[in-house]
């Protein structure tokens, strides 16, 4: 074992820096918002309030069994509700911002939404392995010969819109988006998943909630045999299958087939129509309006926990003194000659968007990162186990 850890260590040290990638800015109804910063806000007092959950880093989850799988949590774990959450209305916009990502990582881009029960504060809700809430709102595979993780996605200045359904009815939300590369997909464990959670309180008048037949679990929603979990990408393909059930804009429209529909394997469908027998315990989310959102504090989310949005507003008025996201300003990033590990270009490159808030500043800070990254290398140790992450 210590020989094992003695190779990892030293294989670690040796590979040259490959960048994943995370969403560090999230746009939500005209607002901009830092999401979870990996490499920065662990190391700051106070940790900045976020309305992203926490991620441990920019590596991937494997095992579709984990917890890890909901949100990108550590080691099995699951992840840890975030301090804040955003509002915005049904039918509005939400775009995500993700850092740089590998050209050699193709793969789908996917996002979800899971509701949060009405007796439970988004702040304080972690939904578990069976709670059978999560329904598919976009999606985007390979079409036209582009993949939609790598040749769309850097069309679009690495950033995804999603739209948040308009018949949704108002309550809390997570929002899971992903990325799943597949270039070592061929085989299972191999598919690497790159999800990213944030917490929104959604108002208007939209009156539905997802039948049974779009909801899934996580886990559960995925397994080894889901069609495009495991997935040979180097071979003349013309279309792949996106995982999970069909997107859900309304019931009508889903349960008349209007949404783009993707196969799912029997083994899931089953999975998570046990698990949806066993969590009649855990409440179905009732509306929440724009009045018990942001005012009472019997509400189901208190006031100060709750970050509203406008169009005109600034990111720097998003939440009160006590609660804004820490800044970071003067601080130079060193050169990239005296940099060797890899962690201290992030962190020098998130504190650089940080600091450079509202309008971040993408192409200077990129541009210094990339040069420190061209000559760094990964110093963490590599996680043991045959299944679960790599940060290659």
């Amino acid at each position: 074992m210590f020989r094992s850890q003695i190779f990892l260590s030293i294989l670690a040290l040796s590979m040259r820096v490959t960048a994943h990638g995370y969403v560090d800015q999230a746009t939500i109804g005209g607002q901009v918002f830092s999401g979870y910063l990996p490499y920065t806000d662990p190391y700051m007092n106070p940790v900045p309030a976020r309305i992203g959950r926490a991620i441990p880093g920019n590596g991937p989850v494997e095992d579709v069994t984990l917890l890890d799988i909901q949100c990108n949590g550590e080691s099995g774990s699951g992840t840890k509700p975030a301090s804040l959450a955003a509002s915005a209305a049904a039918g509005d916009q939400i775009s995500f911002h993700w850092t740089d990502w590998p050209s050699s990582h193709v793969g789908p881009v996917i996002t979800y939404m899971g509701q949060v029960p009405s007796t439970t504060n988004i702040t304080e809700d972690s939904p578990t392995g069976s709670d059978v809430i999560w329904f598919k709102i976009d999606e985007a595979g390979y079409e036209d010969g582009k993949w939609a993780a790598t040749e769309i996605l850097s069309s679009q200045n690495s950033t995804w819109t999603v739209t948040i359904p308009s018949a949704l009815k108002a309550g809390q939300y997570l929002i899971r988006h992903e990325i799943i590369a597949l270039h070592e997909a061929g085989s299972y464990p191999g598919a690497q998943f790159y999800p990213d959670c944030f917490q929104v309180a959604v108002t208007g008048s939209g009156t539905e909630t997802p039948v049974s037949e779009a909801l899934i679990s996580f886990p559960g929603g995925y397994t080894p045999n889901t069609p495009g979990i495991v997935f040979n990408v180097y071979t003349d393909i013309t279309s792949y299958p996106i995982p999970g059930p069909s997107v859900w804009t309304s019931n009508e429209e889903f349960s008349s087939g209007g949404s783009s529909s993707t196969a799912v394997d029997t083994s899931t469908a089953a999975a998570s129509s046990s698990v949806a027998s066993t969590t009649s315990a855990r409440p179905t989310s009732a509306a929440v309006s724009s009045s018990t959102v942001v005012a009472s504090s019997s509400a189901a989310v208190a006031s100060s926990t709750i970050v509203t949005t406008s169009a005109t507003a600034s990111s720097s008025a998003a939440v009160s003194s006590s609660s804004t996201d820490a800044t970071t300003t003067g601080a130079a990033t060193p050169s990239a000659s005296t940099i060797t590990d890899a962690n201290v270009c992030m962190n020098n490159y998130n504190e650089c968007i940080v600091a450079s808030q509202p309008n971040p500043d993408w192409t200077g800070c990129g541009a210094t990162k990339d040069e420190c990254l061209s000559q760094a290398t990964y110093q963490r140790l590599a996680r043991l186990g045959s299944v679960g992450r790599r940060l290659l």
